[in-house]
């Protein structure tokens, strides 16, 4: 018994070898050249025996033994035949097995030469040729596998390929790109050379503009100082060197320093700030800039404003003189032609009578200018307030309008009041010059408001202050003059051409007793639509 390999598969319990059908075969092909041997063999003893027999045997017995002759030649020549057929049966049967398995084995090589490698041969027997037949699948199998496998490859590997080709192609797009780049770059940096040297000369003109400087420049970084031009050494008296990388706070003991010190703590976060300071030894007025450039950096600019403000002293003194001694001779006069109108001097004629009124009319808007005047120059001065009580704003705004309804109802103008539904309290002001600003805010809404046209008065209050509202459909303000509205000595181009009188002093009056009294004023206006004015008092209860 054959010893059984563990790693072999068995396929077959029973196997029959071939070699040993093949000696089968041969022996039965055997068959019929013995059987005719024995035949000859058979028909050379018979006549051995019958020659030797048949002059011994008696002459009745001698046909008995010529018909068993006969019958011994028959029969061994049918035995000859029937081996004979046997044998060519045999012979035909083993070689049709052999035949039809090595036919569909060569067929199947055919087909897998032919690439089909979908092959699959039916095992007939459970011998070598069988088991040829089982190896032969298996190997077809594992090539179907190999070839399923290596086409499986071949598409990564295509796919790679591919990939690759396009990595190929964008690494040459990416070299060209950098090529360019690289161009760019060397184009850049020559332009940044050439920035830097116009940076640097840029830089040389700047410093050379900042070390000219009347104005004092400095640079604040985080509470210290990093620049400082000659002229702000000269208004701080202090040097450069003894003040650079050190806080702000350290160097209280320059007393400029420290005054421009309390301005920027106070300051230092804020927008754009401009304020006055007066600096000591010698005594002098700076306008400082406050101006932050970038977030912990701020630029300090000081104008010296000296010499405006004592110009603007001057002129104020001057505008103050001349209207006080301006204003007495003008009063004489007024009471002078008020005298004569009234008829106390004697009777006068129709004539005379109109001519001393254009008289005394020219001079009442002459003691109104000089009122103005006196007025402005007591704003500047800062003492325009000084007769501070108790009273209701409405009943201010109620005798304004009061006075004005003879004129209203000459020009045809519509004049309307509404009160504010609640009772306003009294508000600590000065009531005349309350008055006069309420009157001068009328004065102009109905002043420029042509005939037929409307003026409408309102007041209103909450819990934290009252507001008033005039409103008009006059001429308006064009849009382009609007900023200059609250200067002084402003007149729109268009109320101009219809009244040529007025000095352009009312709305900066007007203002200043506004804020003078902790209020804010401000207006919304569209040319030959109207103009509406605003103004908010705080509320403060007593």
């Amino acid at each position: 018994m054959a010893k059984k390999n563990p790693n072999k598969e068995v396929i077959f319990e029973k196997r029959t070898s071939v070699f040993f059908k093949i000696l089968i075969g041969l022996l039965f092909l055997a068959i019929f050249p013995i059987s005719f041997s024995v035949f000859l063999t058979i028909l050379s003893y018979r006549d051995f025996i019958f020659k030797s027999l048949l002059p011994d045997l008696p002459p009745e017995r001698i046909q008995d033994a010529l018909v068993i002759e006969q019958n011994i030649e028959i029969q061994a020549g049918l035995i000859l035949f029937l081996s004979g057929i046997f044998a060519l049966f045999l012979g035909l049967l083993i070689s049709r097995h052999f035949s039809q398995a090595i036919g569909r084995i060569s067929d199947g090589l055919k087909k897998v030469m032919a690439g089909n490698l979908d092959v699959k041969i039916k095992i007939t027997s459970r011998d070598e040729i069988g088991e040829a037949t089982y190896f032969f699948n298996k190997v077809v199998e594992n090539l179907r596998e190999s070839q399923l496998k290596l086409t499986t490859r071949e598409k990564e590997l295509r796919e790679k390929t591919f990939e690759l080709a396009g990595k190929v192609k964008a690494l040459e797009i990416s070299g060209k790109e950098t090529e360019k780049a690289r161009l760019a770059a060397l184009n850049i940096l020559e332009d940044i050379e050439t920035a830097r040297t116009e940076l640097k000369r840029e830089k040389g003109r700047i410093e050379k503009i900042i070390l000219s400087l009347v104005d004092g420049l400095l640079v604040l970084q985080d509470n210290e100082i990093l620049l400082l031009n000659p002229s702000a050494e000269e208004i701080l008296r202090i040097k450069g060197e003894e003040i650079f990388g050190k806080s702000l706070d350290l160097l209280l003991q320059y007393p400029n320093l420290k005054i421009l010190y309390q301005f920027l703590k106070k300051n230092i976060k804020k927008p754009i700030v401009r304020e006055e300071l007066v600096f000591k030894k010698p005594e002098r007025t700076f306008q400082i800039t406050l101006i932050p450039i970038i977030k912990g950096q701020d630029l300090v600019v000081l104008h010296d404003v000296t010499r405006e403000k004592l110009i603007e002293q001057m002129k104020t003194e001057f505008v103050s003189l001349s209207a006080h001694q301006l204003r007495t001779p003008l009063s004489a006069i007024k009471w002078t032609l008020r005298m004569i109108l009234d008829g106390d001097l004697g009777k006068i004629t129709k004539e005379q009578r109109d001519f001393l009124q254009k008289t005394y009319l020219s001079n009442e808007r002459m003691i109104d200018l000089i009122n103005n005047l006196l007025n402005v120059a007591r704003i500047e001065e800062g003492r325009y307030l000084y007769k501070l009580s108790l009273y209701r704003i409405e009943d201010i705004v109620q005798s304004v309008i009061n006075s004005y309804k003879e004129e209203t109802k000459r020009r045809k103008i519509s004049l309307g009041f509404r009160k504010p539904k609640e009772k306003i309290p009294k508000l600590k002001m000065d009531v005349e010059k309350m008055n006069l600003a309420i009157q001068n805010l009328i004065d102009n809404a109905i002043r420029y408001t042509p005939s037929g046209g409307e003026v409408t008065v309102s007041l209103e209050s909450d819990k934290k202050e009252i507001e008033f509202e005039v409103k008009d459909s006059g001429v308006g303000i064009p849009q382009n003059q609007q900023e200059r509205v609250f200067s002084r000595f402003f007149r729109g181009a268009n109320v101009m051409r219809m009244e040529t009188e007025g000095a352009g002093l009312g709305l900066f009056i007007t203002r200043n007793i506004i804020e003078a009294h902790g209020g804010k004023i401000w207006f919304e206006s569209k040319e030959n639509k109207g103009t509406t004015f605003y103004f908010t008092l705080p509320l403060k209860r007593t």
